[in-house]
């Protein structure tokens, strides 16, 4: 997606989504975040920052609550909401080794996880 941005993160999340003149948000954020007991989450949100802080706190999700909110491994950032879900529910269908492969930017490897789906 040409209008998407993506980044592999390090051990510290990001400080927040993009954000133009008086804060206004400008798009819509898809992570993955490896939860404490080692499960990937997926999701979106409107605002990365004040989200990283919910899974922190562990408020506002169940999954997170329960488990840990671990770390942030992923971050694409979309235009708007509808392109943000659809992507979403792509990743919430992709294998544990894709999502990984596309965390840490292993294009080789999400490649060929890719070809084998299709047998």
């Amino acid at each position: 997606m040409s209008e998407c941005g993506s980044s592999a993160l390090s051990e510290s999340p990001p400080a927040g989504n993009a954000r133009g003149r008086g804060g206004e948000s400008k798009g819509y954020g898809v992570y993955i975040r490896q939860l404490g007991d080692g499960r990937l989450y997926v999701g979106h949100t409107r605002d990365l920052a004040v989200r990283n802080e919910h899974h922190a706190q562990r408020i506002g999700g169940r999954t997170t609550r329960i488990f840990g909110a671990g770390r942030l491994l992923y971050v694409e950032l979309h235009p708007d909401r509808i392109s943000a879900v659809r992507r979403e529910r792509q990743l919430k269908g992709w294998s544990r080794a894709k999502k990984l492969a596309l965390a840490s930017g292993d294009v080789e490897q999400l490649k060929a996880l890719a070809r084998r789906r299709r047998r």
